[in-house]
Formats: C-alpha cells, sequence, structure tokens
C-alpha cells in the first residue's frame, strides 16, 4: 500500500528521493526500500511520458517566466544574430543628457555603455543613472583635454553631439580613430581606458557618489525616471555625466554566432535577464537578448 501511494506522488508530483526518506522515516523499515525505490521510479517514468508535472502544469497556468533546460529542435541551432533585438539603446561612457533622455524614456532597465569608439565596454542599471541625475553628479568638462580630440576642437557644443552619436549613420567618432592595434585587427585598442587615453580622464575616486547611495531598502525613497527627466534633465540638458566608475566592466555577452541553446544555458546558468550580443572580430556591439526573446524561442 505504502509502495503503491508513494508511486501515485512520485507520477503526479515527479518526487523521488525525498519520497523514499519520508517513507523510510515514517515505516521505520528497510526492507521496503529496495521495491518502493523500483516503484517511484518507474512511476516517474512512465509520468513523464503522459503529462507535464504537478508543478510544471502550476507554472505554465500562471504564465510564471521559468527558462525550461529543453529547447524545441526547430529553434535549437538558431544563431544569436537571430534572436537579439538589433540596435539597442546605448549610452556612452560620457554622456550627455539627450542620450540620458532617450535612455530613460524606454521600458529597458539596464543600458550597455560604450566609449568614443563605439565598442562595448560596460552595462549599467538604469536605477543608477536615476540617482547619478538624482545627486547631479555631472562629469568635470573642465578635466578634458581638448589637444587630443580630432582638429584640436574646443567647441563644447559640437563636441556634445559627436560624443553621443558614435556608431550613427554619417557620423564620426569624437575621437582619434584609428591606431595601431586596430591596423593590426588587434581589440584591445577599443578597452575602458581608451576614452581616457584620448582626452577623458576618469571622474577621481572623491568626486564620484559612494556606493552607500546606491544603496536600496523597503524604506528607501528612490527617484523616479519621471522625476529625473522633469526636473534634472530639461534644467540641465549641457550637463554630461560619467558613467565609467558606477558601470559593470565586464557584462556578460554572447557571440552572433552562438547558438540557441548555449544562449539558453547562460540565461540559467547566470541567473540573468539580458546577455549583450557582440561581434568577436571586433567587439562591436550588435544587439541585446533579454528574456522575454528567450521565450518567443522556447515554450514556457
Amino acid at each position: 500500500m505504502l509502495v503503491g501511494a508513494g508511486a501515485m506522488l512520485s507520477a503526479y508530483c515527479r518526487l523521488t528521493y525525498s519520497l523514499v526518506v519520508i517513507m523510510l522515516e515514517t515505516t521505520s523499515s528497510i526492507n521496503i526500500f529496495l521495491p518502493m525505490m523500483v516503484g517511484i521510479m518507474v512511476a516517474r517514468a512512465v509520468g513523464n511520458l503522459i503529462s507535464p508535472s504537478l508543478y510544471d502544469r502550476a507554472l505554465r497556468m500562471k504564465q510564471m517566466p521559468f527558462l525550461r533546460a529543453d529547447c524545441p529542435e526547430t529553434t535549437k541551432y538558431l544563431k544569436a544574430s537571430v534572436i537579439m533585438v538589433r540596435d539597442p539603446i546605448t549610452l556612452s561612457t560620457i554622456a550627455n543628457m539627450e542620450s540620458c533622455k532617450k535612455a530613460l524614456s524606454s521600458h529597458h532597465n539596464a543600458y550597455p555603455v560604450v566609449n568614443t569608439a563605439g565598442r562595448l565596454v560596460g552595462l549599467i542599471p538604469k536605477r543608477c543613472v536615476v540617482k547619478i541625475l538624482e545627486k547631479k553628479s555631472f562629469y568635470d568638462k573642465e578635466s578634458i583635454d581638448r589637444s587630443q580630440m580630432i582638429g584640436g576642437h574646443t567647441d563644447m557644443t559640437e563636441n556634445q553631439y559627436s560624443l553621443n552619436d558614435v556608431g550613427g549613420e554619417g557620423k564620426a567618432p569624437l575621437l582619434g580613430a584609428t591606431g595601431a592595434n586596430e591596423s593590426a585587427g588587434h581589440v584591445d585598442e577599443w578597452d575602458l581606458e581608451y576614452d581616457a587615453r584620448n582626452g577623458f580622464p576618469e571622474t577621481p575616486a572623491h568626486k564620484a557618489l559612494g556606493w552607500s547611495e546606491f544603496e536600496v531598502d523597503i524604506y528607501s525613497n528612490e527617484a523616479d525616471a519621471t522625476d529625473v527627466l522633469a526636473n534634472v534633465i530639461e534644467d540641465c540638458h549641457e550637463e554630461w555625466i560619467d558613467l565609467r566608475p558606477y558601470m559593470i566592466e565586464s557584462p556578460l555577452t554572447v557571440s552572433v554566432h552562438d547558438k540557441f541553446y548555449k544562449v539558453l544555458e547562460q540565461f540559467r546558468i547566470n541567473h540573468c535577464r539580458h546577455l549583450l550580443v557582440i561581434d568577436p572580430a571586433n567587439g562591436a556591439l550588435k544587439g541585446v537578448i533579454t528574456r522575454k526573446d528567450i521565450f518567443s524561442y522556447n515554450h514556457l
């Protein structure tokens, strides 16, 4: 009777070892261990062939975003370049108010950060951008070394325009474009220090916001993006913010050539909400894959 009850629970809920332990502790009889193990494993195998488990049904009925380990054969070998969203909203390491306004007006919760050469160097959460703007921690324009910029430009308006339009159609990077490493096919020229070497020194640690400014608890009154858009960006539209001290410098990435099953594995292992897709040849950002995109190609 106990073996039959255990088999029913195993078939319906897919319980295995925990069910055996409970039964043994209840009966205090080691003699039923072997038949119970056989009955439970057979019931579980038959249940997998017939229907999903109780918990899988509950997840599906409530439409909970739970990522399954398996993926359909029709989408298993799709490339990341097919799944990703192209032309994502990005922020420069030194971002102006116009680009911040565009980013905060979107529904995204994090933004890829690119340097002035247009190469991916980090990722910054939306709440960090909001906090920086709320505290009005603006970049010190006086620290810019204009002698290293293209043509030695000193016009702030022209520089600001070029700074946040890197990679756009018909627009050139603000800083010197070609280095020795780039021409040789190397990508180390496009690292995080690229901006600092070309006239945009990083904000000193004593001038950057401390980590305690970004703490969040249930009693915190977090600034809303709408308030920042209305009260800060409109009033300080000529200012810049330096994202380098606050961003995630090594965000999770996948190649445009990676297959869907590998992308799904990265989402499950790292419990991430989004992955950045790059071109391995030059480190350029090509797109972003979110959990929503994963569910479009994998059933709940």
